[in-house]
């Protein structure tokens, strides 16, 4: 299985790992609630 390089975001507001950083599906949240997401 191949993984992806394009980023992930975390909502701050419910939590969940997305990859709009401009809008969480979700929540509905906007880009001042979503950060970047580092998988380690």
């Amino acid at each position: 299985m191949v993984l992806g390089s394009e980023k992930k975001y975390l909502c701050l507001l419910c939590g969940m790992i997305i990859d709009n950083p401009d809008y969480c599906e979700y929540c509905g949240a906007t880009s001042e609630n979503i950060v970047p997401y580092e998988e380690e």
